[in-house]
């Protein structure tokens, strides 16, 4: 049964991923709103609050964009194959896999047996860095 803490963390992840729709409805509502004030206070046409309200969906896509780009270096940063030491180890062992299938003679090994082999380590290896 999860706890509370982690509930509660969980729902506030949630939400902050939610707030974009919120920002893209509410942001030219808002400004059209100003822009309709100020062009019934003037007494111009209806151009402040097309102006505005432009300006509120433009505003409102960029940030979103700007947002989803910076989580995504973000996560990048993170990712489980980039710096990790393991992972390292791991492309080390199998450049050497590499360089022995490709050097290795005939006679000393089978080509075939090798390679399936160094296939299932490969694979535990990366199946040992995606679980740590």
């Amino acid at each position: 049964m999860p706890d509370f803490a982690t509930n509660t963390h969980e729902t506030t992840r949630q939400l902050n991923r939610s707030h974009g729709s919120f920002e893209l409805a509410l942001a030219p509502v808002i400004l059209g709103l100003l822009g309709l004030w100020l062009d019934r206070t003037l007494g111009t046409v209806p151009l402040f609050l097309v102006l505005f309200t432009v300006c509120g969906f433009a505003g409102a896509g960029i940030k979103i964009y700007y947002t989803y780009r910076y989580q995504m270096e973000q996560h990048q940063a993170e990712v489980a194959w980039k710096g990790h030491e393991s992972s390292e180890s791991f492309r080390a062992e199998s450049s050497a896999r590499t360089e022995r299938l490709s050097v290795g003679s005939a006679e000393d090994t089978d080509p075939v047996a090798e390679f399936d082999s160094a296939t299932k380590d490969d694979l535990s290896a990366a199946n040992r860095v995606d679980r740590g």
